[in-house]
């Protein structure tokens, strides 16, 4: 069933979207060789906490009871499925990090995750990086009114 958002609720998603999306820009700027994955989940909660009325989504979240999540973002590196641990794994030159952050702001949450190129990655990397930036991208062109997730593939 879908929910019409008033112009209200609309307006308050946008803001946890730029809140996201502000700390997800920073967040990225500082992935470089020798930071660890928990350091860049410190990062995360601090950047979050400047922004009144806006909390790690991720953090505590214990879907039917399970375990609690521990941490306020999923940091995948190389090959590793989605919904990686932050942990003291230490980010070298070549990898390929991706950051997943949720933010709940006034009620309303947000998720969104960004891939980085930590240095110079290998031809490979970079044609992955590519193909998938180019099938991202035609997927949002698909992305309105009227369409389904069907229609964008």
């Amino acid at each position: 069933m879908i929910v019409l958002k008033s112009p209200e609720e609309i307006a308050i998603m946008r803001a946890g979207g730029k809140i996201l999306a502000q700390v997800l820009h920073e967040l990225s700027a500082v992935v470089r060789p020798g930071i660890t994955t928990n350091s860049l989940d410190q990062l995360a909660r601090e950047l979050i906490q400047q922004y009144p009325g806006a909390t790690p989504a991720f953090l505590g979240y214990a879907p039917d009871g399970n375990k609690k999540y521990p941490a306020a973002i999923c940091v995948s590196v190389n090959d590793e499925i989605i919904h990686g641990l932050p942990a003291e794994r230490i980010i070298k030159e070549g990898d390929i990090v991706t950051l997943d952050l949720g933010i709940q702001y006034q009620n309303y949450f947000t998720d969104a995750a960004v891939t980085v190129a930590v240095g110079n990655v290998s031809a490979l990397a970079r044609t992955l990086l590519e193909a998938t930036r180019e099938a991202l991208e035609i997927g949002l062109a698909e992305a309105k009114a009227g369409n389904t997730t069907g229609n964008i593939g």
